[in-house]
């Protein structure tokens, strides 16, 4: 196992544990910006800046 590395079902929803590549997005620090934001103002849970 290394830093980055993404672990998930073989099969997209099922199967066993697999090393699998991120999609484009999980990359992406703009979309997980907002997913993040998104999130706070969703669930109301707001976690502070390190």
């Amino acid at each position: 196992m290394r830093g980055g590395d993404y672990y998930g079902p073989r099969f997209s929803l099922r199967g066993p544990a697999t090393n699998d590549r991120r999609e484009v997005d999980a990359l992406d620090d703009a979309v997980s910006e907002r997913l993040w934001r998104l999130s706070e103002e969703t669930t109301g849970v707001v976690y502070p800046s390190a």
